[in-house]
């Protein structure tokens, strides 16, 4: 991400109360709309999985975070990059913590990426080393939980 010569950025999101423990969320950025609203919940037996949960969004903020990073990459150095070059599932692994309430354990991170033949194995290799170090949200997270990252080449 890039802070568009700012110091800072202010991303926001706003949640409603709906019902049980569903949520409306609005996200914005500096009070301009980023997007449609989505819906958040808990899974059962707390909530009705109607939404994603929390943890869900998270992977899913860092899935994405990770997918866009590596995107960048791939362009840079002249990869075909078209609908569907980059599929990424993201795994978060909830525990019971010391203190018996559940925790993040760690997420793991698995990047199948299509290049259309047009990276050589050095700049596969070149990017496999520095994509990870430009997703903010990894990087912010990663001295709390692990998050194993693995790029499948096809």
């Amino acid at each position: 991400m890039e802070l568009k010569s700012k110091d800072t950025r202010l991303f926001d999101v706003q949640l409603t109360y709906q019902k049980d423990y569903l949520f409306k969320n609005v996200a914005s950025e500096h009070g301009n709309a980023a997007g449609e609203p989505y819906m958040s919940d808990e899974p059962d037996p707390v909530g009705t999985n109607s939404g994603p949960s929390t943890p869900a969004l998270l992977g899913s903020a860092v899935g994405h975070c990770l997918s866009a990073s590596l995107l960048e990459h791939m362009r840079f150095h002249g990869a075909k990059t078209e609908e569907g070059c980059i599929v990424t599932d993201a795994q978060v692994t909830v525990h019971k913590g010391e203190e018996g309430y559940p925790r993040i354990r760690e997420i793991n991170v698995t990047i199948r990426a299509n290049d259309g033949g047009g990276l050589s194995t050095q700049n596969r290799a070149s990017i496999d080393r520095n994509f990870k170090k430009h997703c903010t949200v990894s990087a912010s997270l990663s001295p709390a939980f692990p998050i194993n990252v693995t790029v499948q080449w096809t």
